[in-house]
């Protein structure tokens, strides 16, 4: 993902639940987590963990913001200094997002 405005440089994304029941498609919060590459590349520090309030599924960059697959909602997310920042979201996508 790159970041929009004050930061142009390459995160890692990454997705997790807690408490998931695969099963029944639920969780007590999902979480999207972005990490820079710090050491050339030889470690990993977390720049932010922020709750997207269910089962993160798909995640892609989208013009310098990250686009999640939330279930059937699609949010579009920016940087923030604590957190990503929702812009904007999109309920009436018919499917699950985790492609």
């Amino acid at each position: 993902m790159q970041a929009s405005k004050s930061m142009q440089e390459a995160l890692l994304r990454d997705t997790g639940a807690r408490s998931l029941q695969r099963r029944f498609c639920c969780c007590a919060e999902g979480y999207v987590r972005l990490y820079r590459l710090v050491d050339n590349g030889r470690r990993l520090e977390l720049v932010h963990k922020t709750a997207v309030g269910g089962i993160p599924g798909a995640l892609a960059a989208f013009k310098g913001r990250l686009l999640v697959g939330v279930g059937p909602i699609l949010r579009l997310y920016d940087m923030g200094k604590k957190k990503l920042l929702r812009k904007s979201e999109y309920r009436r996508y018919a499917a699950y997002s985790d492609a």
